[in-house]
C-alpha cells in the first residue's frame, strides 16, 4: 500500500509540474497611442501593434471630430466620404503573432452599416447599426474559436468610416515550468527511480 501511494504521489508530481495555469484574456483599446482628431490631419495609413495584435489599413485617431467619443481608436474611411489624400482599407485586417482564442472586438461607426468580423477559421460574427446619437455607439462581435491567426472587420457601407475601439483575446496556454514546478518535477522523478530501484532483482553472489 504505502509503495502504492509512493508511485501515485510521484505521478502526481509529474503532471502537476506540466499543468498550465489558465491563460488570461488580454487587451487592447489604444490608450497609449495618439493622433489627430481627424483624418485630413492624418499623414496616411498606420500599422500598428499592441501585444500579439498587429493593426493594418487604418489610422490612429485620438478625439475623433464629431463623433463624440473621447478617446483613441483605429479608425479606416472612404478618401471619397472623409477627404483624406491618403487611401486605408475596408476591411481593416488584425494578425496575431500566436494562435488565439475568444476574440471580441468593439467597434465604433459614423453611419448606418453592417458590420462583419470573420477569421481565419472561416467563422464569422456580424451586426447592424441603424440610429446615429452622439457619442456614437459601440458594437460588439464576438468569434470563441480557438486557433485563431488573424481576423478581418468589413463595412457594408460604399463609405465605410468606422474605427476599432477595443480588442480582447485569449493567448493559447504555453507550459513553461517554473521553479517550484521543476521542484516538483525533480520530486517526482525521484520517487519513481526509487520505487524501481526496490523492484529490481538483486544480484546473488555465489
Amino acid at each position: 500500500m504505502k509503495k502504492t501511494m509512493f508511485v501515485v504521489g510521484g505521478l502526481f508530481c509529474l503532471v502537476f509540474a506540466f499543468t498550465g495555469a489558465p491563460a488570461k484574456a488580454d487587451s487592447v483599446n489604444f490608450s497609449d497611442q495618439t493622433g489627430p482628431t481627424t483624418f485630413v490631419a492624418a499623414s496616411g495609413p498606420q500599422t500598428i501593434t499592441e501585444g500579439l495584435a498587429t493593426f493594418t489599413g487604418g489610422v490612429i485617431l485620438t478625439n475623433e471630430l464629431g463623433t463624440g467619443n473621447a478617446f483613441s481608436v483605429y479608425a479606416t474611411c472612404s478618401p471619397a466620404f472623409c477627404n483624406q489624400s491618403y487611401t486605408l482599407l475596408n476591411p481593416i485586417t488584425i494578425s496575431f503573432s500566436a494562435p488565439v482564442s475568444n476574440v471580441t472586438l468593439i467597434v465604433t461607426n459614423d453611419e448606418p452599416a453592417t458590420y462583419s468580423f470573420t477569421d481565419n477559421l472561416g467563422n464569422a460574427a456580424s451586426a447592424t447599426t441603424n440610429v446615429l446619437a452622439l457619442p456614437f455607439p459601440l458594437v460588439d462581435f464576438g468569434l470563441v474559436d480557438s486557433g485563431i491567426t488573424s481576423a478581418t472587420i468589413v463595412s457594408s457601407s460604399s463609405s465605410w468610416d468606422f474605427a476599432i475601439e477595443g480588442l480582447t483575446y485569449t493567448p493559447a496556454v504555453v507550459v513553461t515550468p517554473e521553479p517550484s514546478a521543476l521542484l516538483l518535477l525533480v520530486t517526482g522523478l525521484l520517487a519513481l527511480a526509487f520505487f524501481a530501484r526496490r523492484k529490481s532483482p538483486r544480484m546473488v553472489l555465489c
